[in-house]
């Protein structure tokens, strides 16, 4: 029997049908939480049904483009007439933007990717502050970045740019909104099997990386339960918690040598 972690806790969970943000979603559900998912994926209905198995977790869904503020707003205002307060918010949502060298890269794809990798998440957490303030045993923020942030990759060059950044927001949110009991944290997943990542394991990404430190998206969602829970992670402010199964270290990849 799972932990009761999130039990009447209210959490939103932007990109939360796919991936990471499905499988966090999953574990705050089970967990008691009462979870409203937002994304711009037409397979809403289907990943609540899912999430909630059929009305045994209490799971919502509603559609939400996060670089548009009036679809914030509205998720916002959903959130304090039916509940009064947020508790958990996950600031999930990314794309991975032009992949391939990044000086063929047009100013379009560079304005997409930072508005939604990085301004939507700073506008967000402004857009919901109020219900944050109402939390139950404070608020908590998860950022969602990447390891591409600390290592950033010769043909996502603008990505990891943008998730470089959020590493330093989270720093100054936490400093900026610990006077309001509201934790502010980062999740930087290494290479995770997700639909975003799907190319890069097609092509055999797994076959470079140890098979014991693979990382898949429940993984990273029992961190992220962790931080974001009174009980595991109330005294987690201000970090960023790089996940990666030792991708960056050279030792724990795949090597022909034998002792």
């Amino acid at each position: 029997m799972k932990a009761a972690r999130f039990e009447g806790k209210i959490c939103l969970i932007t990109g939360g049908t796919s991936g990471i943000g499905y499988e966090m979603a999953k574990r705050m559900a089970e967990e008691g939480g009462r979870v409203i998912v937002c994304s711009v994926d037409k397979n809403i209905q289907e990943a609540v049904q899912a999430l909630s198995q059929d009305g045994k977790y209490k799971v919502e869904g509603l559609h939400c483009d996060v670089t548009d503020k009036l679809q914030r707003l509205q998720i916002v205002g959903y959130i304090a007439e039916t509940y009064g307060r947020l508790d958990v918010l996950c600031l999930n949502a990314g794309v991975p933007g032009f992949k391939g060298s990044q000086f063929y890269m047009d100013e379009e794809h560079y304005d997409q990717t930072f508005a939604v990798n990085v301004k939507s998440v700073l506008f967000f957490a402004k857009d919901a502050l109020d219900l944050l303030k109402k939390a139950t045993d404070g608020g908590n923020i998860l950022v969602t970045s990447s390891l591409s942030g600390v290592m950033p990759s010769k043909v996502l060059g603008v990505y990891a740019m943008g998730k470089a950044a959020l590493m330093n927001m989270v720093k100054w949110l936490a400093i900026e909104l610990m006077d309001f009991n509201i934790r502010v944290n980062a999740i930087a997943p290494g290479f995770t099997r997700t639909e975003m990542t799907a190319d890069e394991f097609k092509i055999g990404i797994d076959k470079i990386l140890h098979p014991r430190f693979t990382t898949t998206p429940d993984m990273i969602a029992s961190v992220a339960c962790m931080i974001c829970s009174k009980q595991d992670g109330s005294f987690v402010n201000g970090e960023t918690f790089v996940l990666h199964g030792g991708e960056s270290y050279p030792k724990f990849k795949i090597s022909k040598q034998k002792l």
